[in-house]
């Protein structure tokens, strides 16, 4: 096996098997429901649906293309068909992304390799089975667009507004695009040369597809939820730090290994960039920078962090990597056979135990014996995190992953204080009549100790209470 097969063959299997770690997502059943909840009626819901405290609130199913084409790999499928199309997208942002490294790396190989293995786990933390996937793959894919019309190739203009029609209709982060972009015109329009620091060299060929490409994002109009989607990205940029509750929004605690990956991986930029005899691209040395600050904002950016950073990274590795590695096709191909043997097994295994993993982060069993007792159909309060598998199941949820509704209630709010204070009296003030918890947290404990409530079940991961006072309802 050759080295132009071998090194994107590895990549390929390393990103296939951190795809198949973690399966399961909490927000993954909501998504899947608003999915199949079109397939079945051929309509996208106009409103929130599978809620009792905000329904039929308006609500912008922006990700719609991305949530029917995973339904479509759950009903294939189940779990295990997420899983497999789960990988299958990750494999696919991971090889267009080194074939962009191997273009900005001028064809050497294990300069774009390294690149974009140092990156693929600074982003692995983002690789969940969510339409996020997707904005991922539409930043790559933009990046190679950009590195073509750079080479002037004139279909490039008329593929990017398509991207981008693509893009919106599938994630709400094509606001991201905006700074590729940004820098590709800044290349163009605004040459600078200073010690090392210049702007890209451009060829007079390539200026005229660069600058048609600007016109991307005219792109994003077509979308059948209008001028709501164009501005959604920007209001939740707008009210990032409110959503930090939520993990993936707040900063990367130093306990979690990723903020060290990440930590790392600028610093190898940084002495690359150093100790590189290649210019240092101006425009796009602040996009790295910008995202870089992002990613260490909000976990759920490490992949634009890393995404934007691995072609820079690749150019300036270039200049110090030899271009003679892997040049035994035989040594290669034993090494791919076996880790193709070794890395297919661990993700065959995880793909068999999806079950397990489910009922692991799921209350399985404490919804069964909610459905069982009759009152599943009554007012609940619930774990944030298992909104998404009521909705999943066609049952009202108190609060869920779909955000914007339940903020603008301020339910988030609400929630917190209700759960971290133990605050009974609220929700039975709402009319609830059953909560499902997590056992040992202060609202478990409150209703322990409550006239009026009795536990009905209880395993290690969830304990359910229903209300005396409530009747049930078949």
């Amino acid at each position: 096996m050759r080295a132009r097969l071998f090194i994107p063959f590895l990549l390929g299997l390393v990103a296939a098997k951190l795809a198949l770690d973690h399966i399961c997502d909490v927000d993954l059943m909501w998504h899947l429901r608003i999915g199949l909840d079109i397939l079945e009626r051929g309509a996208i819901p106009p409103t929130v649906e599978y809620t009792w405290t905000v329904k039929d609130t308006p609500y912008l199913a922006n990700d719609w293309l991305a949530q029917i084409l995973f339904a479509l790999a759950f009903k294939a499928g189940g779990l295990v068909g997420v899983g497999l199309f789960k990988a299958l997208l990750v494999v696919g942002i991971v090889t267009t992304l080194y074939l962009v490294s191997l273009e900005r790396a001028e064809g050497n190989r294990p300069s774009a390799g390294l690149a974009v293995g140092v990156m693929l786990f600074v982003a692995a933390a983002n690789f969940i089975a969510r339409p996020l996937l997707f904005g991922q793959l539409c930043l790559a894919l933009e990046l190679l667009l950009i590195e073509r019309a750079l080479k002037g190739k004139r279909w490039v203009p008329l593929a990017m507004p398509v991207l981008f029609a693509f893009w919106i209709n599938t994630h709400g982060s094509w606001a991201v695009g905006l700074g590729p972009l940004a820098v590709a015109g800044g290349t163009v329009l605004l040459p600078f040369h200073r010690w090392r620091l210049t702007s890209r060299p451009v060829e007079k060929a390539a200026r005229l597809p660069v600058l048609l490409s600007l016109l991307a994002p005219l792109g994003v109009v077509l979308n059948p939820i209008a001028w709501k989607a164009l501005i959604r990205p920007f209001d939740l940029i707008a009210k990032q730090g409110e959503f930090t509750i939520i993990d993936e929004w707040a900063p990367v605690p130093w306990s979690d290994p990723s903020a060290w990956i990440l930590i790392g991986a600028a610093l190898l930029f940084v002495v690359a960039a150093a100790r590189s005899r290649k210019p240092l691209p101006l425009y796009e040395l602040g996009l790295v920078g910008l995202t870089f600050v992002m990613a260490l904002q909000a976990s759920r950016q490490l992949s634009i962090f890393a995404i934007i950073a691995a072609p820079p990274l690749a150019e300036q590795l270039a200049s110090r990597m030899r271009t003679e590695m892997f040049r035994r096709p035989r040594t290669n191909a034993i090494v791919a056979a076996l880790a193709a043997v070794a890395l297919g097994l661990m993700g065959g295994l995880r793909l068999a135990s999806v079950d397990r993993e489910a009922r692991g982060l799921f209350p399985v069993d404490g919804l069964a014996q909610l459905e069982q007792s009759g009152f599943a159909r009554r007012p609940g309060f619930h774990f944030f995190e298992w909104g998404g598998y009521l909705v999943f199941h066609k049952l009202d949820s108190f609060i869920d992953g779909r955000l914007g509704p339940f903020y603008e209630a301020g339910l988030f709010d609400e929630y917190l204080r209700i759960e971290r204070q133990g605050d009974v009296e609220a929700i039975e003030q709402r009319g609830v009549c059953w909560a499902l918890l997590v056992p040992g947290t202060p609202l478990a404990e409150a209703l322990g100790s409550r006239a009026g409530w009795k536990r009905h079940f209880e395993d290690d991961l969830s304990v359910l209470w229903l209300r005396s006072g409530c009747a049930a309802q078949k």
